[in-house]
């Protein structure tokens, strides 16, 4: 079964951080310069957490992988966006703002912004 990853980093040294970034850009969908998401199953996403090991250096690196739940929306805001319009429907649900607006969640029976 194939689940969606998010998979972000803090790399030190400029050549490891290059290494790292094009194995994951030839992996994974970046939304950031350092945040990616990933599809694939366990097995799959061990793998690459096995080769990205290989790139970095644990006690000077920082890598997180964290499974999506399937239900959950990604909300992004800046530059970064895609033009208005256009999206990748291979993406997780993702809902961008191009704007300064704020959204509400509900968090343990109140509201928060």
């Amino acid at each position: 079964m194939e689940h969606w990853y998010m998979i972000s980093y803090d790399i030190r040294h400029p050549r490891r951080l290059q290494r790292t970034h094009r194995l994951l850009k030839a992996q994974a969908s970046a939304l950031l310069e350092s945040l990616f998401v990933y599809r694939g199953s366990t097995r799959d996403v061990e793998q690459l957490r096995i080769r990205m090991l290989r790139e970095i250096k644990p006690t000077e690196d920082d890598l997180l992988i964290y499974q999506l739940r399937s239900e959950r929306v990604i909300h992004r805001w800046g530059c970064a966006c895609l033009p208005p319009g256009l999206y990748d429907f291979s993406l997780p649900a993702l809902h961008e703002y191009h704007d300064n607006r704020v959204f509400s969640v509900q968090v343990n029976g109140g509201m928060q912004r």
